[in-house]
């Protein structure tokens, strides 16, 4: 009676690490908007032409997105076999936000009103699966990176293998968001005007 459970001192770590997540997710975003709304109009540009374009370049940007994604994926879902993860996954969710907002402010404020359609059509697809795919990792990651300094000095660690299906499952997600994103992209960028 007097000892509390394995599973509840699991899920309220859980808690801790999902409010870390998100709250990093959303400084990124807010930095992502001011540091957009500051660009030049060459910057703005830039960042809008290279993505907005993608309907007439092909699929050669979003392949580039999907890239990154892969890549920061990777990190969180590395970020589980050191103790340093717990700070790996909320920094790397802090600079997904602030990539996305900042694409979606320099749409908005290059291409005006189209910049809604062309960060709908451009970056939605990919940008939020790979969110979603790496809030997943990043919250298990970091639960076993807790576990991990828990453990130091007492022996190594079972391996998870419910992890690693997880993070193959998440790659899987962020490949067919990236598929869909190459056959939708052209159609919504054409309607778009781009």
């Amino acid at each position: 009676m007097g000892r509390k459970s394995h599973g509840s001192d699991f899920s309220g770590g859980q808690s801790a690490c999902l409010v870390a997540l998100i709250t990093l997710f959303l400084i990124g975003a807010v930095v992502g908007s001011f540091f957009a709304a500051n660009l030049g109009p060459g910057g703005q540009g830039l960042v809008a032409g290279f993505f907005g374009s993608a309907a007439g370049r092909g699929i050669w940007p979003l392949l580039q997105m999907a890239a990154l994604e892969s890549a920061l994926l990777l990190f969180v879902f590395a970020s589980a076999f050191f103790p340093l993860g717990l700070a790996v996954a909320p920094l790397v969710m802090g600079i997904k936000g602030f990539v996305l907002s900042l694409l979606v402010s320099a749409f908005v404020k290059t291409l005006g009103a189209r910049g809604y359609a062309a960060a709908l059509a451009l970056i939605v697809p990919g940008g939020f699966t790979s969110v979603a795919c790496m809030v997943l990792v990043g919250l298990q990651a970091m639960t076993l990176a807790a576990r991990r300094v828990g453990r130091a000095g007492r022996g190594r660690m079972p391996t998870d293998w419910a992890y690693f299906f997880t993070g193959g499952i998440a790659w899987a997600l962020i490949g067919l968001a990236t598929a869909l994103s190459c056959y939708i992209t052209p159609l919504m960028g054409r309607a778009a005007g781009l």
